[in-house]
């Protein structure tokens, strides 16, 4: 493919993959769970500044680098799970009420990687990442990409079809019926945004050194 489309259309495509990654997610909490968050940008940015800042500090060994990598998704991940531990515990039925939260979240999130210069480079953002350690063409870089994304899609597949798929779908029709058969909705709620949290930030992770560069842009709404 990128031998067909051009080197700058297999770059734009690697990366269009990488979001698609955490709009995997968003379609994991709004079509299969039934509830909507708006702030998936904010687990995607953190494993982009993680994966960076990994990458900076470990240039002279990149490998490590690597090996860390799966780190930063699932920080992000675990992050997603928190947030939603606490808010469908307090809220009880999910809505507009969870969708605000996530939306401010992803834009108090902006406002900190903006003004803390120290850590993520301000608004210039964190510049000078290195790539991946055997990956100098292009076409590398989309292929990476490109294998992620079927990953994720594979692995979202794959929860589609088991019990807790079913779950989900079910909470979706009918909240209140499934915990009148003794399920914990608000547990079911907080993995699934948790597992996109995780989505988002597998292609946040990757995101870092296929670009070179982390900017507030990228955790933002």
């Amino acid at each position: 493919l990128p031998f067909l489309l051009g080197q700058f259309w297999a770059y734009q495509l690697g990366l269009y993959a990488l979001y698609a990654a955490a709009a995997v997610g968003v379609g994991l909490c709004w079509g299969q769970a039934g509830f909507l968050p708006l702030g998936q940008a904010l687990f995607f940015g953190l494993a982009a500044y993680l994966s960076g800042l990994a990458f900076v500090a470990f240039q002279d060994t990149p490998i490590v680098a690597v090996l860390i990598l799966p780190l930063g998704a699932i920080a992000a991940g675990l992050l997603a799970y928190l947030i939603g531990s606490l808010v469908f515990r307090r809220s009880g039925e999910s809505g507009a009420y969870f969708s605000m939260i996530t939306l401010a979240l992803a834009l108090l999130a902006f406002q900190i990687a903006t003004s803390w210069n120290s850590v993520t480079g301000g608004f210039n953002g964190l510049k000078g990442i290195p790539g991946l350690p055997g990956l100098d063409d292009i076409s590398d870089v989309y292929y990476v990409s490109a294998a992620i994304l079927l990953a994720v899609l594979a692995f979202a597949g794959w929860l589609y079809n088991a019990p807790i798929g079913v779950l989900w779908r079910a909470l979706a029709q009918n909240e209140r019926r499934l915990q009148l058969f003794g399920f914990d909705t608000n547990q079911l709620k907080a993995v699934a945004f948790g597992i996109s949290g995780l989505m988002a930030g597998v292609g946040g992770a990757i995101y870092a050194p296929q670009q070179g560069i982390v900017t507030p842009q990228v955790i933002g709404f």
